[in-house]
């Protein structure tokens, strides 16, 4: 698999790809198919986006009749939060099978929150 993103993710995608090759790589793992690195890359920035977009407007909105209702992003970033960790679960299965010998080195992994 090329480290280069796909041409045609957004830009937050783009840098979400980045981050989960560069974790697989430093981590000593042998690279993903890109397909599922393409998968976690968008569910990560469609939860960021969405979550940026509920910190700029808050968690209310108003409806067409100016009544509160829940911001529509919450529920973009809760799918996306639910799809991301099935697919690091899947991720995380495909790692057990391709692990170095003597496991694998020890990864931070805060840039996949």
């Amino acid at each position: 698999m090329s480290a280069d993103p796909p041409q045609h993710l957004s830009p937050s995608a783009v840098g979400a790809w980045r981050e989960v090759v560069a974790g697989r790589e430093q981590a000593g793992f042998a690279p993903l198919e890109a397909p599922i690195v393409e998968m976690i890359a968008v569910q990560l920035a469609r939860m960021r986006d969405a979550a940026a977009r509920v910190d700029g407007e808050g968690l209310l909105i108003a409806d067409p009749k100016g009544n509160p209702v829940p911001h529509p992003a919450l529920e973009v970033e809760r799918a996306a939060g639910e799809q991301l960790r099935r697919l690091l679960g899947e991720m995380a299965t495909t790692a057990k099978r391709s692990a170095p010998i003597g496991g694998p080195k020890p990864v931070e992994l805060e840039a996949i929150r």
